[in-house]
């Protein structure tokens, strides 16, 4: 290091001394190295916004998520049919920015305020739709009257309206 010091020295003297000005081809090497610098900068930077947009973290073009608005999922039909063997159920939901993580189908005593549920049934989805037919059993439940709802819940954790209530009637 102490050689680079004398050599810097060296020639800060001889151009106090009377020696020579720097030339023109050190001050082209000067040129070239701010441009080549300039470039360099450039290049980082370029590279760096890159990898921030295939990450996601700078959304650039118009893609899937240029449309994504945060709406809820929405119960497009349902219907609900007693019959021997159980409750049948058919569900249709959408959801037009995310897809459905999953779908609830709950069960309340018939009161005037609902509570806790006493039955609940969830399906996995994981689709933008989800369609749905089951034969729910509910012989666990005591005799009564009851009403029963269904609702979607999206992988952004936005749910859906309550589909309606339906009542039902387990006999004694």
């Amino acid at each position: 290091m102490d050689g680079a010091h004398s050599k810097i020295d060296k020639f800060g003297d001889q151009g106090s001394k009377g020696g020579s000005a720097p030339t023109e081809s050190t001050g082209k090497k000067r040129a070239r190295l701010g441009w080549k610098s300039a470039v360099t900068g450039v290049g980082v930077m370029a590279m760096a916004a890159a990898m921030l947009w295939y990450l996601g973290a700078i959304p650039i073009g118009s893609d899937d998520n240029d449309r994504v608005t945060n709406t809820a999922p929405v119960i497009n039909s349902w219907s609900v049919i007693n019959s021997v063997n159980g409750m049948m159920i058919r569900i249709n939901a959408s959801d037009m920015d995310n897809d459905i993580s999953n779908v609830y189908i709950e069960a309340y005593a018939n009161t005037t305020q609902l509570g806790s549920p006493v039955f609940e049934k969830v399906y996995w989805v994981n689709q933008s739709n989800a369609n749905i037919t089951d034969i729910l059993i509910l012989g666990n439940l005591p005799a009564g009257n009851y009403i029963i709802e269904a609702h979607a819940v999206d992988e952004a954790g936005k749910e859906s309206n309550s589909s309606g209530f339906r009542e039902f009637t387990v006999p004694p």
